[in-house]
């Protein structure tokens, strides 16, 4: 949005009367036409909220005691529609710089077109930080008035709460019932979408805002469940002996280090190729590894560099490489998504450095234990921190799901503060300060948004095939039986048998999630274990390390059983590929099902926007209707398509390497993935913003 060209003079005048200042207006914004009205006031509340919403948001809630929660509206038989907010209110800057001026696209914004439809405009406002102000715009007036003070009925108003903003339209035309109706309807539309509770009557907004105390925000027995909508089940107790702890700015320095050598480092290029015989291979390593330990300890200090380039003493530095590798691991299982290249290098050169042979040469273990939270914690004398009846509150991740008010969210917000403050103050001590358990929590919160984050897509995706499917009924033209030997499946459902199929393959991968930090934990022990050797084998995508990973897969099958005992009857193979040429090793098993949320997500995220795209664009809902039959038939083409090809057994020649086993569940996922682009509705997944199933590799 473009600035005024000249400000307000700073303060009122001497003498403590109101000053009053006028500001010329472009040309431009003299308009006469008048847009309709039920639009007009659409296009005002939405362009107020946007507005409010991004200053509250800015400067966060703690600046604004009294949380937007309540918007009062009221349309007077005078024919004035006022519209009072009590969000973060304007300062003078504000008003004159938005207010009085174009946006960037030098198109009249929504203000501009209600000033057009309407006798003349009144805008009260105080904000934490400045003054009663009151704004003026009179129909095709030249100036825009701006006047320090306001009416005492607002001043009462607001006085109470802080800061407020009221928004008064003297409307043209004669009052009518029938036309109140429809502008109160207009406005509770728009305080929906916002997820903003609308009241009509004064006395409802006070209301609401007594009951939006503080004594109302005191934690109880009742709140102590937490938020519904975060979706982890086991205690935290138990989950946090799996949880990385938060990374402090002096370790993310050190993982820059790490996450940099090894993009610039060549070493599985190098040592997982042919070599005449092992001794070769294993002098390879050697170089590979010292030069990475080499160039840590020259990065950071050049002189120790030089010494250890002369005495060859890398175990005087066992502590530093240990700290320097566990952190780098620690924030990969944080953030999946991050150093999708480099971790695979890290662990596979750490994997050679465990090798009795080579550990002999280097003559110290490079392997340290991640610290979690049950471990800080442990080590602090303070584990009992973690079975605090409030610690599922503090560390709970507070979610805008659908149906929840603005409200809500507020107090969840509140609750979650003070019960961060309660554990603060009733655990620290000279031995676990304040910041130690607050970076505990954050910890904590971070598992719990990976979750949330992680397991929505399938959360939504089960909904979806619930909503849009039954077992027992079938919507004509779209059955899900499939055929083994047509359209590439490789298995013959009936319809009720391939919805249960889908649906059981849906829950093992969201409890796969669930786990995953458990699971990623037993991975890494496999694959840094000193007894469990690997073998390089070409398995058909070049040469991979094929390794059991025992711990790996006893979780996994006690896993799979979990989840067997929850349905009735168990669909399809229970065989677990690990080990072997489908999934050679546990770092392949943790990154198939890291995919999970890449492959459900772009689906979850086309369906919901392309709702939100047709109710903005009539030409594109057009578009569809003629097309694809309507939205909801377009949705249901787009799930019965996923539903039936997604889970057919293909994606592999036989049997064994796809099918209906646990592996190859998602070896056809990854296939119809494959074949999206051949799609009728493609288009619509790039119209909705699609990019790509692989998710950003920097």
């Amino acid at each position: 949005m473009s600035t005024s060209p000249q400000g307000p003079p700073q303060g009122p005048q001497a003498g403590g009367t109101a000053a009053t200042h006028d500001y010329p207006l472009p040309s431009h914004l003299l308009v006469s036409s008048s847009p309709p009205l039920p639009a007009l006031f659409t296009s005002l509340l939405s362009n107020s909220i946007s507005s409010l919403d991004s200053l509250y948001f800015t400067f966060g809630p703690r600046k604004f005691k009294p949380y937007r929660e309540t918007v009062f509206c009221e349309l007077s038989e005078d024919n004035v529609l006022a519209v009072l907010d009590f969000g973060a209110g304007l300062t003078r800057p504000d008003i004159v710089n938005n207010l009085c001026s174009l946006n960037e696209e030098n198109k009249i914004g929504g203000f501009w077109q209600t000033a057009s439809a309407s006798k003349k405009v009144t805008v009260q406002s105080k904000s934490v930080y400045d003054e009663f102000y009151t704004f003026t715009y009179i129909k095709n007036s030249p100036n825009v008035q701006i006047v320090e003070g306001c009416t005492p009925a607002f001043e009462a108003m607001v006085t109470e709460k802080g800061c407020g903003c009221r928004v008064e339209v003297e409307l043209e035309g004669e009052y009518n019932e029938k036309w109140r109706d429809e502008v109160e309807a207009s406005i509770a539309s728009v305080m929906e979408k916002n997820k903003y509770s609308v009241a009509f009557d004064f006395k409802e907004v006070k209301s609401a805002s007594e009951d939006d105390s503080d004594s109302d925000t005191e934690i109880d027995d009742t709140e102590l469940k937490g938020d519904p909508g975060s979706l982890h089940k086991s205690s935290v107790l138990s989950r946090s002996k799996y949880i990385p702890l938060r990374l402090s700015l002096a370790e993310r320095k050190m993982l820059r280090l790490v996450e940099s050598a090894m993009k610039c480092s060549e070493y599985t290029t190098n040592v997982d190729s042919k070599f005449k015989n092992e001794a070769k291979r294993t002098h390879k390593m050697l170089q590979g590894i010292t030069g990475v330990l080499h160039g840590l300890v020259m990065s950071c200090n050049y002189e120790a560099g030089q010494r250890l380039a002369e005495e060859k003493d890398f175990a005087h530095y066992e502590n530093y490489f240990q700290s320097q590798f566990e952190i780098a691991r620690r924030h990969k299982i944080m953030n999946p998504e991050k150093m999708r290249a480099e971790y695979g290098k890290l662990i596979y050169l750490m994997a050679d450095a465990m090798k009795p042979e080579v550990k002999d040469s280097l003559g110290f273990d490079v392997k340290g234990d991640l610290m979690t939270v049950y471990k800080f914690l442990e080590e602090k004398g303070e584990t009992e921190l973690l079975e605090d009846k409030y610690i599922e509150v503090a560390t709970e991740e507070i979610l805008a799901t659908k149906g929840k008010s603005r409200s809500e969210i507020q107090q969840q917000i509140k609750r979650k503060e003070k019960a961060v403050k309660y554990i603060k103050e009733k655990y620290a001590n000279h031995n676990l300060d304040a910041e130690d358990i607050h970076l505990c929590l954050y910890s904590i919160c971070d598992n719990n948004s990976f979750l949330n984050s992680n397991r929505l897509p399938v959360d939504k995706m089960i909904d979806y095939l619930r909503e849009y499917f039954n077992p027992t009924s079938i919507k004509t033209g779209y059955s899900l039986a499939i055929v083994s030997g047509e359209d590439g499946a490789r298995l013959s459902h009936s319809h009720e048998r391939q919805y249960y199929f889908a649906l059981q393959s849906l829950t093992l991968w969201r409890d796969i999630l669930d786990d995953m930090f458990r699971l990623w934990s037993l991975a890494e022990e496999d694959l840094l274990s000193s007894t469990i050797q690997y073998s390089l084998k070409d398995t058909g995508q070049g040469q991979q390390r094929v390794q059991q990973s025992p711990k790996t897969y006893r979780a996994m099958q006690a896993l799979l059983q979990r989840v067997q005992a929850s349905v009735d009857t168990w669909i399809g193979s229970s065989m677990i590929h690990l080990g072997d040429h489908n999934v050679p090793n546990a770092l392949n098993f943790i990154d198939k099902y890291t995919q999970v949320p890449r492959i459900l997500g772009p689906i979850v995220v086309c369906l919901e926007n392309l709702e939100k795209m047709v109710d903005a664009d009539e030409n594109l809902e057009s578009f569809i209707d003629k097309s694809f039959g309507g939205l909801e038939t377009l949705k249901r083409d787009i799930l019965y398509d996923f539903f039936k090809s997604a889970f057919d057994g293909s994606g592999a020649s036989n049997f064994y390497d796809a099918g209906s086993c646990i592996d190859g569940r998602l070896t056809s996922a990854w296939n119809w993935c494959q074949s999206l682009p051949d799609k009728e509705f493609y288009c619509i997944f790039k119209l909705t913003g699609f990019t790509g199933f692989d998710g950003d590799f920097r």
